[in-house]
């Protein structure tokens, strides 16, 4: 009965059903570089999941709009964003997504300390048996060319050390 009715109608003005394609979209600005927009899809994206009550989904924007400052240099903010997603995720993959995020930052400012996050977000991803999601590959390449050029000799064994650490002491 309802079968029939052409695709745009089905689920009309339900705003739950507007949660992924919106979050699609930002990530395919954020992707292809396009970061004001990227950035004005979390804000919106972030905007609906708070009126839903879904507040895991509003922790993921707030870490995928944290990659928006750090390409814009922002990286006060982006440091900002990423902790708050960090209080608010409870899955391994999203504490490593966050702890990937605060590596970059720390990097960015030069500091080796991202070199131990960053240990830590990919032994926490290796212990659960996950892999990075394609639209996190090319950020996570980056970071680790970033960590060779920050550590040099060290990185090894700053890397390690963070395999080794608390994650919650990040």
């Amino acid at each position: 009965v309802g079968l029939h009715r052409p695709a745009e109608d089905i689920g009309a003005g339900d705003p739950a059903l507007e949660r992924m394609p919106l979050h699609m979209r930002a990530e395919s600005a954020r992707m292809q570089g396009s970061l004001a927009r990227a950035a004005e899809l979390y804000d919106a994206s972030i905007a609906l999941n708070e009126r839903l009550g879904n507040e895991a989904m509003v922790a993921v924007e707030l870490g995928n709009k944290a990659w928006v400052e750090i390409a814009v240099r922002r990286l006060d903010e982006a440091e900002r964003l990423l902790r708050t997603s960090l209080e608010a995720t409870h899955d391994d993959y999203g504490i490593a997504f966050c702890l990937l995020g605060l590596a970059r930052v720390e990097l960015e400012r030069g500091r080796e300390r991202g070199v131990e996050i960053l240990g830590a977000a990919e032994a926490l991803l290796e212990r659960a048996g996950l892999v990075w999601d394609p639209a996190e590959q090319p950020e996570y390449d980056a970071t680790v060319t970033l960590a060779h050029a920050v550590a040099g000799v060290r990185l090894d064994g700053l890397r390690a050390a963070g395999a080794e650490a608390d994650v919650s002491e990040f």
